[in-house]
């Protein structure tokens, strides 16, 4: 926002100094903090006059820091003498900085004398260079004029030499239009955080702020949180999750849903991105969310005619044999989709997990629970062995049944006794 205040801690590029503020003077007068595009001399701590050279740069500390790649649209001189092509080392000067690059060409291009064009310029350290920065291009040696041009984006990351979409990206941008600016850099980003977006241009982040909410209005970007996406690139991504949500349930209808990180997991796209977007569905109530599962408003769990069988063969299981239970395990082994039925039990209550992988039937449960709860009125308390006289469980199954007990907050722990928790 260019301003400093004394005190504040700063940072120096490219050498990657950090320090502090001690005074500021302007025109030989004393200042509390700087104002924007006035000369200023700063006295700072913990850095030499020494440790700086031409093209340093000082920055607050959380300021945009600079870059190590940028993108341009370069205007080669009719009087250069050579072609330029990809990696073709050069001399950029921008500002006061004079920095070895090397040109990222795309493929099936190359520079004559006279050519305009868009390409990449990558540095050996960062350069503090913004979006609509000019600058002129030489050779290392001779000292010969090559061109010059604007830089029309930062920190461009790796892609191929054939990336079409790259190089649409870049030639479609408007460094004099905001509003081209602000969703070039979305789409590109497939969403961007609003702290971040064009962090490295030279416009006002008030101007900035003031633009994404015209085009929030405009239903031309749809935000959530601290993210911002394009309209379309919402509405497609929305679109896929919904209808992958429905397969899901046409396939699986006993499951309550698909377990959130799954279902970000295998997106295939930035797993931030994902769990925004859900985020906002499921406030606009267009997806609902139970425990960790996704699911689609008002889908509740059901069971195919042949699971509604085995359904049946699992109740019978607990009922031959009430005091010794099987684990879940076993019952799992019966059949591959013995786990999706004993979930759908467990969620309409008609099992109840216990501690260490065991099982009760919730009508046997609920039972136990109660008689537990009027021996414990009658007596004061319970132990292990009082649940062996009454139900006739071993050790095995009654300390699974007391510890649930006191995780439903209905009993705690005193000794070797469980008391009522209320």
């Amino acid at each position: 926002d260019g301003v400093f205040k004394v005190g504040d801690d700063i940072r120096v590029i490219p050498q990657n100094l950090t320090g502090k503020i001690k005074s500021i003077q302007t025109h030989k007068k004393a200042r509390e903090q700087t104002q924007a595009v006035s000369r200023v001399a700063l006295n700072l701590s913990g850095i030499g006059h020494n440790d700086l050279s031409r093209g340093s740069a000082i920055i607050g500390e959380k300021q945009y820091g600079g870059t190590e790649s940028i993108a341009a649209k370069l205007i080669v001189s009719p009087h250069a003498k050579i072609k330029l092509v990809h990696n073709r080392v050069v001399k950029l000067l921008i500002g006061t900085i004079k920095a070895s690059a090397r040109m990222f060409v795309f493929k099936d291009d190359s520079f004559e004398p006279g050519d305009t064009g868009v390409c990449e310029f990558h540095f050996d350290e960062p350069v503090l260079a913004r979006i609509g920065d000019r600058f002129i291009i030489r050779l290392p040696t001779p000292d010969v004029l090559l061109g010059g041009g604007v830089v029309l984006d930062t920190d461009c990351g790796r892609h191929s030499r054939s990336d079409k979409i790259i190089k649409k990206h870049y030639e479609t941008r408007n460094i004099d239009d905001l509003e081209n600016l602000v969703m070039s850099d979305i789409k590109r980003h497939k969403g961007v955080r609003i702290e971040n977006l064009l962090r490295s241009s030279n416009f006002p982040r008030s101007e900035i702020g003031d633009m994404v909410r015209a085009m929030i209005e405009d239903k031309k970007l749809i935000s959530h949180g601290e993210m911002v996406y394009t309209a379309g690139y919402f509405a497609n991504v929305a679109d896929k999750l919904i209808d992958k949500i429905s397969r899901f349930h046409e396939k699986h209808p006993a499951r309550r849903g698909i377990p959130k990180a799954e279902l970000i997991s295998k997106t295939n796209r930035d797993a931030e991105a994902i769990d925004t977007i859900l985020s906002k569905l499921i406030e606009d109530g267009r997806l609902a969310m139970y425990k960790a599962y996704i699911h689609a408003p008002g889908f509740s769990p059901k069971l195919k005619p042949e699971q509604e069988r085995l359904k049946g063969d699992i109740i019978a299981m607990f009922k031959s044999d009430p005091t010794n239970p099987p684990s879940r395990e076993t019952v799992e082994r019966k059949s591959f989709v013995m786990k999706d039925i004993i979930n759908f039990m467990l969620d309409s209550g008609d099992l109840v997990d216990l501690p260490g992988g065991l099982l009760l039937l919730g009508e046997d449960f609920n039972r136990i629970k109660n008689e537990i709860v009027e021996r414990i009125k009658s007596e004061g308390k319970i132990n292990i062995a009082g649940v062996r006289e009454i139900f006739g469980f071993s050790r095995k199954y009654g300390v699974p049944i007391l510890e649930k007990l006191d995780s439903m907050g209905i009993t705690k722990r005193v000794g070797d006794y469980r008391v009522l928790a209320k």
